[in-house]
């Protein structure tokens, strides 16, 4: 919800939050989720406000990556969905 409310009041989908993207930081937080649906939610939302598919973390690792590298296939799957 918060997060729904700082995009809808103009918040810029791919300024990067501390070290990394929104996109890249909500895939690391869907890699560690005990409610991967919960946050595959959170990911998906960012894609469809335009979350740029190649935003990196602090490494410069893409989000895929950290999705593929975790064994997260199912945000791996959502992200290749979208691109």
């Amino acid at each position: 919800k918060h997060l729904k409310r700082v995009v809808e009041a103009g918040a810029h989908i791919n300024t990067p939050t501390g070290s990394m993207s929104p996109l890249a930081a909500a895939v690391q937080v869907a890699n560690e989720a005990s409610n991967l649906k919960e946050a595959n939610r959170i990911v998906n939302f960012l894609l469809q406000r335009g979350a740029d598919l190649s935003s990196t973390d602090h490494t410069g690792t893409p989000a895929l990556h950290l999705a593929t590298a975790a064994g997260n296939q199912k945000t791996a799957r959502l992200l290749l969905d979208k691109g």
